[in-house]
């Protein structure tokens, strides 16, 4: 039985030789396109990927978004973050991930990102972020958080529906971070679940785990480093399931 295989053609990314800083740049699912070098979208750019696409990245290279990220996957077609290597099987490092910097935005909708050192970075000053519907694996971490206390409750996003597993740490946040873990994620397989890191300096995170999966993770589900000046740190963690009755 003869077999028709379709191979799409390639196209280089390039987001920071954009004329304008408030250009829109549409990504669709009609060709591959390839990240060589880390590119940097303006504060007031925006960045729309459809359904199917496909992003490919070399080895240390990254998105930087400033401006405005929509990854619009669907069921049974799902937006590719990944590495260009194609050898059977993805591991962690393998390109940089997407950092979410400064005052940007980003809604993250049924995509898969393998491969990466650390899938998604998000940085205090504003970030704001929704992380649905998508699939996280073999990642250096997961979801990586930054904030301190200049920024109170600055970074905020939610976090529903994903599947983060077999990567080091599926969510890794430090400082006076406070998200929104909540709702139906499966965090499974990785060497931690959640991490929280704190210090009297930038502050602890006082994330909400609410209605998820957390369970054989290698190390720990959930591990807590909290230092001076809270003794004592109250966390919100309702109805997850840890493995155990």
């Amino acid at each position: 039985v003869a077999t028709t295989v379709t191979v799409k053609e390639t196209e280089t990314l390039y987001l920071s030789n954009s004329q304008a800083s408030s250009n829109i740049t549409t990504l669709t699912n009609e060709r591959v396109y390839v990240v060589d070098e880390t590119q940097v979208l303006p504060q007031l750019g925006r960045l729309i990927i459809e359904a199917g696409t496909e992003v490919r990245f070399s080895q240390f290279a990254r998105l930087d978004i400033l401006g405005s990220l929509e990854i619009r996957g669907a069921v049974n077609n799902p937006v590719y973050l990944t590495s260009l290597d194609d050898r059977p099987g993805k591991y962690a490092g393998q390109w940089g991930g997407l950092w979410l910097t400064e005052y940007s935005s980003a809604s993250i909708d049924h995509a898969v990102i393998e491969g990466a050192k650390d899938a998604i970075t998000i940085f205090h000053n504003g970030s704001d972020a929704v992380i649905r519907n998508s699939l996280l694996q073999n990642n250096g971490v997961g979801i990586l958080m930054y904030a301190d206390n200049q920024y109170p409750q600055a970074v905020r996003p939610l976090v529903k529906g994903n599947t983060i597993r077999e990567g080091g740490s599926a969510v890794l946040i430090y400082g006076d971070a406070r998200a929104q873990i909540i709702e139906g994620n499966i965090i499974r397989q990785n060497d931690t679940g959640i991490h929280l890191v704190g210090d009297g300096i930038t502050g602890n995170p006082r994330p909400v785990l609410n209605d998820n999966s957390i369970d054989h993770n290698w190390y720990m589900n959930y591990l807590a480093n909290i230092t001076y000046p809270e003794q004592t740190l109250l966390l919100e963690a309702n109805d997850n399931w840890w493995g155990t009755d």
